[in-house]
């Protein structure tokens, strides 16, 4: 096995030892050389490498050690031609500069390879879990070298489990894997990071190794257990994706963590049984569909819309997608339609947060004819697209006009009965003690008063709002309002958040707060989370913070002349003129605030219901950590049979299973089993909101964290797009980046509304670059996020 030198030492050791790849012809020199002779080697370097381009990279001592790789540290200069003296004396000097004066420290020369198609970077290991993957990062549009290890935006990513490899579909990612595999075998398989290029003639270049120096000391799961367990989700996946599913519509399934209910939003990437088995009881066994039947939507059979893969959730999208028809189409029309909105998710995944604005049409608005087109498919003959616009229309105008039973007047009836209900009572105490069995009947009445009181009627306020989103989003793609137009429009709206942080302000600013925890001191980030602490219980923490500022409202907001004459001749072509325009500019708003207000209801039983079960785990002998670890059912069965034995062992063993679960890699869109081995990272186009160019250093957040540090001027990073994070809004944040979140999540609407700039739902490659560069560059006129080095 060859030892690891400086960059250039390891990579001349390994040059003759290769058949999958070559190492591109190069020269290294010692600086100290360079000083005493830079004329001469400047002629070598051009009798050498002329004609044609080099690369000049920083060869360090203090790089690829063991213990730190320094990677990036240093400067590379590309593209330098050969020939040019002083192109290449300068170059030379400034990676000399950049590494400062350590004794030994070379500079490598080599020449650059031409008719790149793909180039990156692959490490042997998941770096955060030691998982056997090989996790490849690869810019295959650019035809440069330098973007993946330079943090630009257009590299991808993607997961290949070890042993796998011939599950990859791609002939060059296949290629570039035989190559590492090789160089994995002359090291003898320690953890390496090697970085490549792609040639147009399908060659390999291997332009750097060193070791991983990241890892955790201790891979978090055994390689065996992950073999083990993506062994066993494959075949229940071939058996899920091979079956017909009864009274669903469409040929294909398909699983993703961001279309519709989104758990992932909510919930995180792998959650604890406990706040999955919550959120299933309450949202996905039954109220999404029950909802959007009252709404005159297609009414599925009995079947959950979330699918637990190894701890991670996922929603079926099929049964969504016939979830979002109109009840009154045929059986042929609805094969049909899912088919075409399933096709077109999976020839455009990037579209996985967006489905219900991009891929699917559940209502009638503005879209022209090609539009349309796209979404329904060429599979519908013409009457049955008749038909299918017909009923869309119909349902529609239904909605606008309230003339169904599920007409957002009585969801919000429904719902301000119940938060009356709530502010009757108060909210458990975090020392309460009560009898495992008050405990547990207590915990279910309030679940089912959440189900038909709170998650029904909030999900039907929801599917209002997203109408009413997707016929103003069209009218500004027909030109009728302009986007700034719409802005201002969000920034308008009065949601709960509005009555929350003026509130928030007069309390900070010494009123009584008695009132303010009453209503507001049930929020948590992490609302499905029973270990996340609620306000009330981090008052204190919020009180030191500092006083909060509620800032300006803004003015109210109407149409113009002009645009209420574009909208009504939109709405004419439609056909729905039984509506006119400021008819629909208040369907719009009224539907968007109902839809915060339904999710802050439902957020007060769902903390109340995880304080009670805290409540019951105590009875029980068990911490809160334990209990998030038990399955819902699990820990309501204590409070009937008042016997806690084995919920401890459940408990650990649900410890290992998520342990397992955060160590496994599976891709946004499940289309095929055979993805749970190669998982590829979409490059999710972030929803950005905001004006100009924002830049910053980047701070994380997070549900654990001390509230009482000053977030002023911070760009701030939370996972999820959670209502229990509101409070960051009064601190005065310069911008919000989150890793999930969609068009029409909760904290996009909070930030329309409250003017803070911002990039919701960037994905999880996107999200950790900024993390690890500790900066961002947010550039709205120009849509894009660049991270960029803190400083």
């Amino acid at each position: 096995m060859p030892q690891f030198g400086t960059k250039a030492e390891t990579l001349q050791r390994l040059a003759p030892m290769l058949s999958r790849s070559s190492v591109p012809a190069s020269c290294a020199f010692e600086v100290e050389r360079w000083r005493g002779h830079a004329d001469a080697l400047l002629g070598e370097l051009r009798d050498r490498f002329s004609p044609g381009e080099v690369a000049v990279r920083s060869s360090s001592t203090l790089e690829d050690g063991a213990g730190a790789s320094m990677a990036g540290a240093f400067d590379s200069v590309l593209g330098v031609p050969a020939d040019d003296r002083e192109a290449l004396r300068a170059a030379v000097g400034r990676v000399i500069r950049s590494m400062g004066s350590e004794p030994g420290n070379q500079v490598l020369v080599q020449r650059m390879v031409a008719g790149v198609v793909m180039a990156g970077v692959v490490m042997t290991r998941d770096l955060h879990s030691g998982a056997p993957y090989y996790v490849v990062n690869y810019d295959d549009e650019s035809g440069r070298t330098d973007t993946v290890t330079g943090g630009q935006s257009t590299n991808k990513t993607v997961y290949v489990l070890r042993g796998h490899v011939d599950r990859v579909r791609s002939p060059r990612l296949g290629a570039v894997l035989a190559a590492v595999a090789e160089i994995e075998s002359v090291f003898g398989g320690i953890p390496l990071d090697i970085e490549f290029a792609l040639d147009d003639a399908g060659q390999v270049a291997t332009l750097q190794v060193r070791r991983m120096t990241a890892l955790p000391g201790v891979a978090t799961v055994s390689p065996n257990a992950i073999v083990g367990a993506l062994e066993s989700v494959r075949s229940d996946l071939t058996a899920r994706f091979g079956a017909s599913a009864p009274g669903l519509a469409g040929q294909r399934a398909m699983l993703g963590l961001m279309p519709d209910w989104n758990p992932a939003e909510l919930l995180g990437l792998t959650p604890r049984p406990l706040a999955m088995g919550l959120f299933r009881e309450l949202i996905t066994r039954d109220s999404w569909r029950v909802a959007r039947a009252q709404m005159g939507y297609r009414h599925p059979p009995d079947c959950d819309l979330m699918v637990d893969v190894l701890g991670h959730p996922y929603v079926d999208v099929r049964a969504s997608f016939n979830s979002l028809l109109p009840a009154s189409l045929g059986e042929s029309t609805a094969q049909a339609l899912v088919d075409a909105w399933i096709g077109r998710l999976g020839d455009n995944p990037h579209l996985h947060d967006k489905v219900e604005f991009e891929v699917a049409q559940t209502c009638t608005d503005f879209s022209d004819s090609a539009e349309r087109l796209d979404r329904e498919g060429d599979a519908l003959d013409p009457t049955r697209r008749q038909w299918f616009r017909e009923s869309l229309r119909r349902l529609t105008i239904d909605a606008i006009a309230g003339g169904s039973g599920g007409s957002l007047a009585s969801a919000l009836e429904i719902l301000c009965t119940l938060e009356r209900r709530q502010l009757e009572r108060a909210l458990p105490s975090a020392g309460l003690e009560a009898s495992a069995g008050a405990a547990a009947q207590r915990a279910r009445e309030l679940i089912s008063e959440a189900r038909a009181q709170a998650a029904v009627p909030f999900a039907v306020c929801a599917r209002h709002a997203f109408i009413g989103e997707a016929l103003l989003r069209s009218a500004v793609r027909r030109g009728a309002i302009a986007a700034e137009r719409l802005m201002a429009f969000h920034r308008s709206l009065q949601t709960v958040a509005t009555a929350y942080h003026r509130a928030l302000a007069s309390v900070t600013a010494g009123d009584d707060e008695t009132r303010f925890l009453a209503r507001y001191g049930h929020l948590r980030p992490g609302t499905f989370e029973i270990g996340s602490p609620r306000y009330v219980d981090r008052w204190s923490q919020l009180r030191e913070g500092g006083a909060i500022e509620a800032g300006e409202p803004a003015p109210p907001f109407a149409l113009q002349g002009h645009e209420t004459s574009a909208i009504e001749a939109l709405l004419r072509e439609a056909g729905l003129d039984a509506i006119d325009a400021p008819r629909l500019i208040e369907y719009a708003r009224k539907a968007a605030v109902a839809r915060e207000y339904g999710k802050f209801v439902l957020s007060r039983n769902v903390s109340d219901i995880l304080e009670w079960l805290a409540v019951l785990g105590r009875a029980a002998g068990l911490e809160r950590a334990e209990v998030a670890m038990l399955r819902l059912e699990a820990i309501l069965e204590v409070g009937s049979t008042a016997d806690s034995t084995g919920l401890r062992g459940e408990a650990e063993d649900a410890g290992r299973r998520h342990a397992l679960a955060q160590a496994l890699r599976f891709p946004p869109l499940i289309v095929d089993p055979d993805d749970v081995y190669v998982a590829p990272v979409f490059r999710c186009l972030p929803n950005l909101y905001g004006r100009g160019v924002v830049r910053g250093n980047v701070l994380a957040v997070r549900a654990d964290d001390d509230w009482s540090a000053s977030l002023r001027e911070r760009i701030v990073c939370i996972e999820s797009a959670d209502p229990g994070f509101d409070w960051i809004f009064g601190a005065g944040v310069k911008a919000l980046i989150t890793q999930f979140g969609g068009a029409n999540s909760h904290m996009a609407i909070r930030c329309m509304e409250l003017g803070v700039p911002a990039a919701i739902g960037c994905g999880e490659q996107l999200y950790s670059r900024i993390l690890d560069a500790g900066g961002v560059e947010l550039n709205f006129d120009e849509r894009v996020v660049r991270p960029r080095h803190a400083h």
